[in-house]
């Protein structure tokens, strides 16, 4: 919120659309990262034209995001989403206007995220969790000026029990 601010009272915009996770408060509790957890991504637009993403309802929106959560002897783990099949799969554009951004739910114990921990034996604090946002440039989204490319979050601290 404080970004969108400053973007719009000093004209400066960011070169490329930034991920993070939405939390209430700038000193949030770590993210607890069980198998039911529930929380909020943002993908913020600080550029300064409108980016179009895809929708989760296609494969490639569906895809996009992951996590990597890292142990406190940093060890990463990389958890993404299951493959599922499609009856329909055509890329639906979401358009993230300038300085503005849109949120997604995630729901980690909804059935659909591999790679999870299977039981943690040990310390359940000192963890941290990142979410990236990758897509590989193909000539179907390219040709559609769809967002292509990579980027990663800051490292939050995250429990994991």
């Amino acid at each position: 919120m404080i970004t969108i601010l400053v973007a719009a009272l000093v004209g400066q915009y960011a070169n490329q659309i930034t991920i993070g996770f939405a939390r209430k408060a700038a000193l949030a509790p770590p993210l607890p990262i069980p198998g039911k957890s529930k929380f909020m991504i943002t993908i913020f637009n600080g550029t300064k034209k409108p980016v179009a993403l895809l929708d989760e309802r296609n494969s490639w929106g569906y895809e996009m995001v992951s996590f990597e959560l890292k142990s406190p002897a940093g060890a990463v783990t990389k958890i993404t989403r299951k493959q599922r099949a499609w009856d329909k799969n055509f890329p639906t554009p979401v358009i993230v206007q300038s300085v503005d951004m849109i949120h997604r739910e995630i729901g980690l114990g909804d059935g659909t995220w591999q790679g999870l921990p299977a039981g943690i034996a040990g310390q359940k604090h000192g963890w941290q969790v990142r979410t990236l946002l990758t897509l590989k440039p193909e000539r179907g989204l390219t040709e559609h000026g769809i967002w292509t490319g990579s980027i990663a979050s800051k490292w939050t601290p995250a429990t994991v029990e």
